[in-house]
């Protein structure tokens, strides 16, 4: 069997927190492992920025225990105020969890993805269109 990104879509969630989203991330990535998900995203943002946009975030993480490489986009009800001490009013969060070693397919999806991320109109639609056609256009 070839290889593919999960991709899931999450619109209208409410969470307070950055900590409360990465335990729900964590969760839907793989429930078995959630923690030790939360833990590598935590490290990831310590590590650097992970802004991405005036109103979204872009979290993740790589990790040899996953099955398949995910990328989740969860558009939030309301904005969380304080993601962080520098990140502030973020209403998007697309986090990509990587498979180490994942097949060139699933990167190249990825890379494809990313490319459309540089795009204003296009995190804008993230923002605003329905589940439905963000799924469709993933």
């Amino acid at each position: 069997m070839s290889a593919e990104l999960v991709k899931q879509v999450f619109v209208g969630k409410s969470f307070q927190k950055a900590e409360e989203v990465y335990h729900f991330l964590a969760e839907q990535i793989d429930a078995s492992i959630s923690q030790h998900l939360k833990q590598k995203l935590f490290l990831r943002e310590k590590l650097a920025n992970i802004q991405i946009d005036k109103q979204t975030v872009l979290p993740h993480l790589e990790s040899s225990e996953l099955r398949q490489s995910q990328l989740l986009i969860l558009r939030l009800a309301e904005p969380i105020e304080d993601w962080s001490e520098t990140i502030k009013n973020i209403r998007l969060v697309i986090c990509l969890a990587l498979k180490t070693n994942d097949e060139r397919a699933v990167k190249d999806e990825i890379r494809h993805f990313m490319t459309n991320l540089a795009d204003d109109a296009y995190v804008d639609k993230l923002l605003t269109d329905s589940k439905t056609t963000i799924e469709k256009n993933l």
